[in-house]
């Protein structure tokens, strides 16, 4: 038996359907398919809504009236113009969704930098692969029965997971601009109980501290890419921000004087003139070492371990344009991770893998672990 509510919204959905068929000489299927996909953005803007309502990262907690304010500001000018959900038996799973962010009466964009809106796009994207596994050596009798032993070893294949995720930025109807990345490979269909580690970690490296085997995984996608043709997928910037020797030439250019970004470097208030034109010529200090995965990912190092390996990537002068054109942060409460946190609080990507405790620890040094200890340590302090 249909609920009250059911039989209501049949009823308004049949009446207003009657009405354009009969007075606008609208074509039915056409009313219903429109009434189904505005009827599903406005889902998916309501599920943005509750996230911020249930606020999962405390985000109100630390920012106070100010974040209270942020947030009720972005609950009335967003729109969700697209989204698209899918999942599969075989482990495939993607999330692609639009955000739009438009001046209004209640808030006003940045008119020196965006004439109407502001847009996020999501995209989400977790599919298996299979990578070669072995199994511990064995000893066996030799055929001639003698006392002498021999070890073997079994080789089998392992089915892994691969996750990438990303936001991008853009204005009006300008290009999209990489935001930031995640990237994980598990060797398993789920979370390795094992600490997951950096893409470029001392652990992926040889006995002379070059990491051999990530180069070795790069030129495999190389040749990879030039076996099967681009991926016409990505945009030009993703090409160049996936492209695994140049993230790794930059990286290895700043990795000696490496230190994981202040405050000053996310927040435009905080950051001056030469500070700006610094960060034009290079977006590589908030950077660990990423990789093409869409390639291939059998030639991904040291997954028989069992331990997840992920990479993450923030650019800053784009993570600055983002509060720049939005002009959400008056109060400046987008001070450290709390603009991260903001950014991950939308829901178009899955909670299994820690991404957000991944991004933190490439970008900040920190994890969700740390982040929490931080918090309870003020706490007691202000007991």
């Amino acid at each position: 038996m249909p609920s009250e509510l059911t039989i209501s919204v049949r009823q308004a959905l049949l009446s207003y359907l009657n009405n354009r068929t009969s007075q606008y000489d609208d074509i039915a299927v056409d009313v219903l398919r429109i009434i189904q996909e505005e009827s599903t953005l406005l889902l998916e803007k309501q599920y943005i809504c509750d996230a911020f309502d249930k606020d999962p990262f405390q985000l109100k907690g630390n920012g106070g009236k100010d974040m209270d304010l942020i947030i009720s500001r972005v609950k009335s000018i967003l729109s969700v113009t697209s989204c698209d959900r899918c999942t599969t038996k075989e482990g495939y799973s993607s999330v692609n969704a639009v955000v739009k962010l438009e001046t209004s009466d209640n808030h006003k964009l940045n008119s020196k930098e965006v004439q109407n809106s502001v847009s996020l796009t999501f995209s989400f994207e977790r599919k298996p692969f299979i990578h070669p596994g072995v199994e511990e050596e064995e000893e066996t009798a030799n055929d001639d029965n003698s006392t002498k032993a021999k070890k073997h070893s079994n080789s089998y294949e392992e089915k892994g997971t691969q996750i990438k995720y990303t936001i991008d930025l853009s204005r009006d109807y300008d290009k999209k601009e990489r935001l930031l990345i995640i990237e994980v490979i598990a060797s398993g269909e789920a979370p390795s109980v094992d600490k997951a580690i950096p893409m470029m970690d001392e652990g992926d490296m040889d006995d002379n501290g070059d990491d051999d085997e990530w180069e070795e995984f790069d030129d495999n996608n190389d040749e990879n890419g030039a076996e099967s043709g681009d991926n016409d997928d990505d945009d030009e910037h993703s090409s160049s921000a996936m492209n695994g020797n140049e993230i790794q030439s930059k990286q290895n250019n700043s990795s000696k004087s490496k230190s994981p970004p202040s405050s000053q470097d996310l927040h435009p208030k905080k950051r001056s003139k030469q500070n700006d034109h610094d960060e034009e010529k290079s977006t590589t200090e908030m950077s660990v070492k990423s990789c093409n995965t869409s390639k291939t990912a059998l030639s991904a190092p040291s997954l028989n371990d069992g331990k997840d390996r992920f990479a993450a990537y923030v650019d800053p002068d784009v993570l600055y344009n983002f509060i720049n054109w939005t002009q959400l942060d008056s109060n400046n409460c987008f001070d450290g991770p709390e603009v991260i946190y903001f950014l991950m609080t939308f829901p178009f990507y899955e909670h299994e893998w820690d991404l957000v405790g991944f991004l933190l620890e490439a970008v900040f040094g920190m994890d969700d672990d740390d982040d929490e200890d931080d918090d309870e340590e003020e706490e007691e302090d202000d007991e």
